[in-house]
């Protein structure tokens, strides 16, 4: 009942676990900690668990129920990547969902009523109603990010369907990894929006039309790296660019 702490990969690769329960102590399990555990069917989570990391259940094929307790506090990237979890309820006590879009492999998301950080409306996941946290996978075709949103969230379309995006100038930033892997072919960033965060737009391999206006004043390392059909760029010579943002053959060319 001491134990507080689950490390990092603690049961990474147990591929003959088929249950467990953790003690009631329990407050962090750490990355990857059961990772590559295929036959892990049923786990009973400490009621008083605040953290699971990243990547904690990531190849768990054949866990197909979990209960999160309240009192969880955060959800870190890929918790449940490659599950079998048909459903899960994210708690009301919730504050950090770092997840991105990676949560929508689960394929019924919900959020516990009373949660005062985390919405979802027609399918999409905000945090206190100005950030867009995590967009469903599978919708495709084109969608304008409402006007109420300041901050797109790290990885909150990696991987997505969609093909066409406005960002309206009512963002200021754009996060980690935000959109990598995503479908995407056009991309409209309209005028007030000024950081591309590292890994942006990375491996997007179908992008060829980007419009980056002169607000933009960071872009960060790796933002358009693996953009193999973007062949140029405008932006503005006040811009500061980071290692690898485009690749050497994206031609860059500076607003007058």
């Amino acid at each position: 009942e001491g134990l507080q702490h689950i490390g990092d990969g603690a049961f990474r690769g147990c591929y003959y676990l088929k249950q467990i329960e953790l003690p009631q102590g329990v407050k962090t399990i750490g990355e990857s900690a059961f990772y590559d555990c295929y036959s892990l069917k049923q786990i009973g989570l400490s009621e008083n668990l605040e953290t699971i990391g990243e990547f904690v259940f990531a190849n768990c094929s054949n866990l197909e129920r979990i209960e999160l307790p309240e009192g969880l506090k955060s959800i870190e990237h890929r918790a449940f990547y490659c599950t079998g979890l048909q459903e899960i309820t994210i708690p009301s006590t919730v504050e950090s969902l770092s997840a991105g879009s990676s949560i929508f492999e689960i394929p019924q998301v919900k959020i516990a009523d009373g949660n005062q950080i985390f919405s979802m409306v027609d399918g999409v996941i905000y945090k206190n109603g100005s950030e867009l946290t995590a967009f469903p996978l599978s919708r495709d075709g084109e969608f304008t990010i409402p006007p109420e949103i300041n901050t797109i969230g790290d990885y909150a379309f990696a991987d997505t369907s969609m093909t066409e995006l406005v960002i309206p100038g009512s963002v200021r930033a754009v996060g980690y990894g935000a959109f990598h892997s995503s479908s995407l072919q056009k991309v409209l960033i309209e005028d007030g929006v000024e950081k591309l965060g590292e890994y942006c737009f990375r491996n997007c391999g179908s992008l060829s039309e980007v419009t980056i206006p002169g607000s933009v004043t960071w872009i960060g390392s790796m933002a358009f790296a693996d953009c193999d059909n973007l062949e140029s760029v405008t932006i503005s010579g006040n811009c500061q660019v980071q290692l690898r943002a485009f690749e050497p053959f994206t031609e860059i060319r500076y607003y007058d």
